[in-house]
């Protein structure tokens, strides 16, 4: 089983990074943003800019919500937040609704399921689990609360009816000493360090 791991804290994710390797770390936002675009700057997925590939474009490349509400939302708007005070029991029967898994899961993947997804040669940089980085989300914490951290690459739950989150340039809040079922990392080494 070659599925991300889940449920790790921000902490949790430092200290396995820098136990596995001399050097190890977790990615910077810059960093992590920079693997997925493949050093391209305007890729909106790190393998182009259309959410499906192949000739029929019906080739999924990351793991991400499929509704059986899909149709639905094609005649209706793509946006479930555009229906203002009703948004929220929209989101909650969206949700609530099968997970038809047309990108073949319905929860985590393999790492390798959708294979390299830019010339860098990196896997599942969006879609499948959110991924933790180093950069502070607000550059002042307020008094009490936890620091928060950016978390990049958006997950099995996302979907570009409720959060469209799994962009190259999508980023998102998580407080450090959180942990989700949806949430992962991903290290990162200096070259020549080690």
């Amino acid at each position: 089983m070659d599925h991300p791991v889940v449920h790790v804290s921000y902490a949790d994710a430092v200290n396995f990074c820098q136990w596995s390797m001399l050097g190890g770390r977790l990615p910077t936002e810059a960093e992590w943003e920079f693997a997925a675009r493949g050093q391209k700057q305007s890729r909106r997925f790190p393998w182009g800019n259309s959410m499906l590939t192949g000739k029929d474009r019906s080739t999924h490349r990351m793991n991400i919500w499929q509704s059986e509400f899909d149709s639905q939302l094609e005649e209706q708007g793509t946006n479930l937040y555009q229906f203002g005070r009703d948004s929220l029991a929209f989101v909650k029967d969206f949700y609530a609704a099968n997970n038809t898994a047309l990108d073949g899961f319905a929860q985590t993947a393999p790492v390798s399921t959708y294979g390299p997804q830019n010339k860098l040669g990196f896997h599942n940089m969006v879609g499948n689990v959110w991924e933790w980085t180093t950069t502070d989300w607000a550059s002042v914490e307020s008094e009490g609360n936890p620091p928060t951290k950016v978390k990049k690459g958006g997950s099995f739950l996302c979907h570009r009816a409720t959060c469209n989150r799994f962009r190259n340039s999508a980023r998102m809040m998580f407080t450090a000493d959180s942990s989700a079922s949806n949430v992962g990392f991903r290290c990162a080494y200096t070259r020549g360090a080690g």
